[in-house]
């Protein structure tokens, strides 16, 4: 019998180590950030044991960070400050890891630093709870943020494990060379219009 199990679990990290295989070449053959948070973005999830994830891009300009989601068929967006007053802005000022076993428990937060907030914002529009958070910075060469992940609710209970960081870590690391060659691809495509742009002959949506 505890041969079997043995086997079975063996089979089953293996079955996991050819998903996240799967996943790792889907980001890196994305062809633009969108397609990561509209098309890929569920399949991260479903490799994941979370009820919900978003991703989030940083906006070096602006200080902020953004997410992209499909609502009623139209793209919308969403806009973070990178400051401690949300749990994904908190990580990528930080540059560290959060594992947050109540979101609602301000003492826990405090715990990670005193400004910590859990923004419930969304929870109030939507009706959804959130319990445990993990939110680990997306690093580019272990030195630049470029993004934050951020999963809500862990679906089998209690707080996320050290096999979870490990995953999410696994795949912050291939989004992290993921969301640095799309920025830099977007900044060089700037450039080729800022005079056009500057002169009034076409807009941002004709780009």
């Amino acid at each position: 019998m505890a041969a079997q199990d043995s086997l079975a679990a063996l089979q089953e990290k293996l079955a996991n180590e050819q998903k996240l295989v799967q996943l790792i070449d889907r980001i890196h053959s994305a062809k633009s950030l969108d397609s990561i948070f509209l098309e890929i973005q569920g399949d991260i999830l479903a490799f994941l044991d979370a009820d919900r994830m978003t991703l989030y891009a940083a906006d070096i300009d602006k200080k902020e960070l953004y997410s992209k989601f499909l609502a009623l068929d139209a793209v919308k967006e969403i806009r973070l400050p990178v400051n401690e007053s949300s749990v994904a802005g908190y990580v990528a000022t930080s540059r560290q890891t959060v594992n947050i076993g109540d979101a609602y428990d301000t003492s826990e937060l405090g715990k990670i630093n005193g400004k910590l907030r859990f923004d419930a914002s969304w929870d109030k529009k939507t009706g959804y709870r959130t319990k445990q958070i993990l939110a680990m910075p997306i690093l580019h060469e272990n030195r630049v943020v470029v993004g934050v992940i951020q999963l809500l609710n862990k679906k089998k209970g209690g707080r996320f494990t050290k096999d979870d960081e490990l995953n999410v870590a696994r795949i912050a690391k291939t989004l992290g060379v993921a969301f640095h060659n799309q920025q830099q691809m977007g900044r060089s495509r700037g450039t080729k219009f800022d005079y056009l742009l500057a002169q009034g002959l076409v807009t941002q949506e004709d780009i």
